[in-house]
């Protein structure tokens, strides 16, 4: 048995549709479109510092490094669903890497495509590791760092909204 279904109907229906498609694809289009090139990042409590690759295993916010150093400069890549944040400096293999539960802190570690604590996300200015948890600026005295903590605050705090700018040539 067939029914008929009015042609408004189905145009409706296939509209809905294109609009969840497209609704779905918005999140992922700042992903996928990250600017190509080198960023400097920072979070919207500390503008005048950028996260810097210290060492080989660690980053922070040093108060004298410029933003011409390109241990401060980061390639911010896509990678599969999600972000990888590649150093610019040195051999360029090292990634930042979240720490592994709320409370440790980020490092810098050789790039390994299938550590999900490499993985990251944008959203609205929240950078969050593909682990759950979100980086935080910490500040110990004069240090600064990152730290992961497990806060969903939305909009996120300004030690938590993270800015990307290009870096300069």
């Amino acid at each position: 048995m067939h029914h008929y279904v009015p042609k408004k109907r189905i145009a409706i229906g296939l509209l809905a549709g294109v609009v969840a498609t497209a609704a779905l694809a918005v999140p992922m289009a700042g992903q996928a479109h990250a600017v190509p090139g080198t960023k400097r990042l920072h979070t919207q409590a500390n503008t005048g510092r950028f996260l810097t690759m210290i060492d080989n295993f660690s980053a922070g916010f040093p108060q004298f490094v410029t933003s011409t150093n390109e241990l401060s400069q980061w390639f911010v890549e896509p990678f599969g669903s999600s972000l990888r944040i590649r150093n610019a400096g040195g051999d360029r293999n090292h990634c930042l890497k979240a720490g592994i539960a709320a409370g440790a802190v980020a490092t810098v570690r050789p790039c390994d495509g299938s550590d999900p604590r490499q993985q990251w996300q944008f959203n609205s200015g929240a950078l969050s590791a593909n682990n759950g948890l979100r980086a935080e600026l910490l500040v110990s005295g004069n240090a600064q760092g990152i730290r992961m903590v497990s806060s969903l605050a939305f909009p996120p705090p300004p030690s938590q909204n993270w800015h990307l700018h290009n870096s300069p040539s």
